[in-house]
């Protein structure tokens, strides 16, 4: 009976076994850091497996996930997500998978030493600065320590405060060769009573080798707010396609507490801008983005102090709504159709659908891969007006596309679509080998050997610094899709990776994947794909990036009160090298910040290696009547960013950039007076103007321009009117009253006329829009006006 038991359970261990399975390597990441008590979290391994059988790596004993990255022949490398659970020795199997749920078991595969944080103590302490520009009330101290050998996990060091403050610690990122820590300080919205000074506790992950911080930041008090305004008006209901933010403002001469806005975030709001005057007179605009909320949310202004929070207003209900949700319930799917029209190697498919709301992209999507197209004039809309209408759209299939697609048509997904043509490829596309030659410390060049048999080679994309970049077969520089060369320059002011991180699809949407730093692409040779240049630099120079020797501006103290001032910052680092770049982003205003048009990638301002100081020099111009205070501003210079709060925490008062004005101005154009013209109901019996009588108001500095752009419901292309003052019927440019008209004729067909669209600018460029998201509205005061539409008839 024992040997038929016995025959039975090596037969059954013959049977789930996958013959001629095995391991070839393990590859342990690059980095290594300190875990905390709850181990060590979770590593990408690179894992080569040799079977002439497809298998893949079952999620089990620790491993939370893998992909295969490569596969040649029988070889296949996969990239394996690993949870290390323990302190001290883990030692994790590893479990081959095939389809038919055969299995193969490596015991104890990977062996891995997980160790706490050593003992450490206190290196450099760095002043608490308030943040600027993050929109919550924070605090940021930047803290070294001694007694480390490597980085930290994120749950290595802990940081705890009492409610209703919240803190933690991070090491910070970008630091290659010391270890800096940021604490961040956070204020909630718990009602929870507090009495400021607080200490702030940093600890490892068992609560010992403890570390005190005193926080007292906030003023005293008492509040001299006063002339509150909240806008939209209590009680109402805004579309977020006009307005998706609460505004507020207000008079607070000698400001000693600090605002903050109540409407339905887990922090405290800190987005306050002071807008008009000077510290003894000031006037501010505050705004809050709308949460989610089915329900009218209520707003408050609040003002916090060393000893507690007051409520300044009582609450004030704004219901936001999304206009654009849900598409689906606004489409008649019996009005809608699909046909398919013969072109030699290839069908249009093409595709209609009536709907009452206007989609102006039309997205599709294939096996893996989506994409979105937005249509140009006329949209797509065939016949009807925006309010009823049939919407138009067609895609291209050949024998390169997917066999089953979508489309979103106005709205309507047209789901299932066949196309007969389509080849069969099941077969992923495969890398050769990358190249990555440093052309200046910033710019590098990306060289990438790509090929796939069946359909060919559609994009490659790649994360390396905070985008995702593609390529595509516009970069091929020898070869074809099938078969070819690619060649990328790209620009990194940071990185957010060591070496690129590669994703490649082919025509069928069949893809491959290298998920880990500095991954394998050879199964032969274990090439590696090489990390950027700059790393190599650092290392080769031993530059000690958070370590300036010098740091300074021509002008700490700046007079902006009546013109702009140009001034320039020098610095230097550790074992500097001439070749990096330095760039700097200074940010006059919040306004600024949050303007559409400005992207921050595109405004920092590039500097020089200046060779007879031996200093980095960046030459900056500051405009006129910026108002009193700290200006903002970032530091580039590759792969790192320091940002002026951070800098302040470290450096102090040296690092600061204080502008003075007796009589400041950040405050855009708005308007102060709307009405329809001739009236909002216009009966058409010759040819004739219609339009507003628009009052544009910018008090301090004055109006440079402002452009209106004017639709209707039948018809999305606009009407653009341009004024400068020099158009002002009456007035200045600091009031200023414009006729903004258009030609209507007596053969038009009845229709609703709007403006869809404000821009107004004065002459310091500071912007009020119309939409306006996370900026001042131009018709802030006149959302729910009974003089938007101008109907004729």
């Amino acid at each position: 009976m024992l040997n038929k038991l016995l025959s039975v359970l090596i037969c059954l261990l013959f049977i789930s076994t996958i013959q001629s399975a095995s391991i070839v390597d393990i590859i342990a990441p690059p980095e290594d850091n300190y875990g905390s008590v709850n181990g060590c979290g979770q590593k990408m391994y690179q894992i080569i497996v040799n079977s002439a059988v497809p298998v893949n790596i079952d999620s089990v004993n620790g491993v939370a996930y893998s992909s295969k990255s490569l596969v040649n022949g029988t070889i296949t490398i996969f990239d394996v997500a690993i949870n290390f659970p323990n302190l001290g020795l883990n030692d994790p199997s590893i479990t081959l998978i095939d389809d038919a749920g055969n299995t193969q078991i490596f015991p104890s595969a990977i062996t891995y030493y997980c160790m706490t944080v050593p003992t450490y103590t206190l290196a450099t302490n760095g002043g608490w600065s308030a943040v600027v520009g993050n929109g919550f009330h924070v605090w940021y101290k930047f803290i070294s320590l001694n007694g480390l050998s490597k980085p930290t996990n994120y749950d290595a060091l802990t940081c705890s405060v009492q409610a209703p403050f919240m803190c933690q610690i991070m090491q910070y990122p970008t630091i290659l060769t010391s270890y800096y820590f940021l604490i961040s300080m956070y204020m909630t919205n718990e009602n929870v009573a507090y009495s400021l000074p607080i200490n702030i506790e940093i600890a490892n992950s068992y609560g010992t080798n403890k570390l005190i911080f005193p926080f007292n930041e906030i003023p005293a008090g008492p509040s001299t707010i006063s002339n509150i305004q909240i806008y939209p008006a209590n009680n109402t209901v805004v579309t977020t396609d006009i307005m998706s933010d609460a505004h507020f403002f207000f008079d607070a001469p000698n400001l000693n507490v600090l605002p903050s806005i109540g409407g339905g975030f887990y922090y405290k709001v800190n987005i306050n801008i002071p807008m008009l005057g000077n510290p003894t007179n000031a006037s501010y605009f505050a705004f809050q983005p709308a949460p989610y909320s089915p329900n009218p949310i209520p707003f408050s202004l609040e003002a916090l102090t060393k000893t507690g929070v007051t409520k300044l207003t009582p609450d004030h209900f704004i219901k936001f709504e999304n206009p654009y949700a849900p598409y689906i319930e606004n489409v008649d799917p019996t009005s809608t159709s699909s046909d398919i029209t013969e072109l030699p190697g290839s069908k249009v498919f093409s595709l209609k659908s009536k709907s009452t709301r206007y989609n102006a992209f039309i997205t599709g999507a294939g096996n893996y891969s989506n994409f979105a197209i937005k249509v140009g004039y006329p949209y797509g809309i065939t016949n009807g007006n925006l309010k009823d209408f049939y919407h138009a759209c067609s895609i291209l299939a050949d024998s390169y596309s997917s066999g089953t697609f979508s489309i979103n048509c106005g709205g309507y997904y047209f789901d299932g679509l066949q196309n007969p043509l389509a080849t069969v490829d099941d077969a992923n596309p495969s890398l050769s080998n990358v190249e990555i030659f440093g052309l200046d410390a910033e710019k590098v060049l990306i060289r990438v050997y790509a090929n796939d048999d069946i359909s060919g080679v559609q994009t490659i994309t790649y994360m390396g610094g905070t985008a995702i970049e593609t390529m595509t077969n516009r970069d091929i520089v020898k070869g074809t899709k099938m078969n070819g060369v690619y060649e990328y320059i790209s620009t990194y002011y940071s990185y957010s990776q060591k070496s690129p991180i590669f994703t490649a699809y082919d025509v069928k949407s069949n893809k491959l994947k290298f998920e880990s730093n500095r991954a394998i692409i050879n199964t032969v040779t274990k090439q590696r794909v090489p990390r950027f240049p700059i790393y190599d630099l650092i290392e080769s120079s031993n530059l000690q990036s958070f370590n300036f020797t010098f740091f300074q501006f021509k002008y700490n103290d700046v007079d902006l009160s009546t013109n702009g001032v140009n001034n320039t910052l020098y610095f230097n680092i550790t074992n500097a090298h001439p070749s990096m770049i330095p760039r700097l982003y200074v940010i006059p205003s919040l306004m600024d910040a949050f303007e559409p048009s400005v992207s921050a990638a595109n405004s920092f301002i590039e500097g020089m290696w200046n060779a007879t100081s031996k200093l980095y020099q960046v030459d900056f111009y500051l405009p006129p009547r910026v108002f009193t205070g700290k200006v903002i501003y970032s530091i580039a210079m590759s792969p790192n960013v320091w940002d002026s709060n951070m800098l302040e925490s470290v450096f102090g008062a040296q690092s600061q950039l204080r502008v003075s004005s007796s009589n400041g101005d950040l405050m855009p154009p708005v308007v102060s007076a709307y009405a329809a013209y001739p009236s909002t109901a216009v009966n058409v019996v010759a040819d004739t103007q219609i339009g507003w009588t628009i009052t544009i108001q910018d008090l301090v500095n004055g109006l440079k321009s402002a452009a209106f752009n004017i639709t209707s419901d039948y018809d999305l292309e606009p009407f653009t009117i341009k004024v400068t003052p020099a158009n002002a019927v009456s007035g200045d440019k600091y009031t200023g009253v414009y006729n903004i008209r258009i030609p209507v004729s007596v053969n038009c067909r009845s229709q609703s006329f709007r403006i869809s669209s404000i821009v107004m600018t004065d002459t310091s460029d500071h912007s009020s829009f119309y939409p306006s998201a996370r900026q001042m509205n131009s018709l802030y005061k006149f959302i729910h006006s009974d003089q938007h539409f101008v109907n004729v008839t």
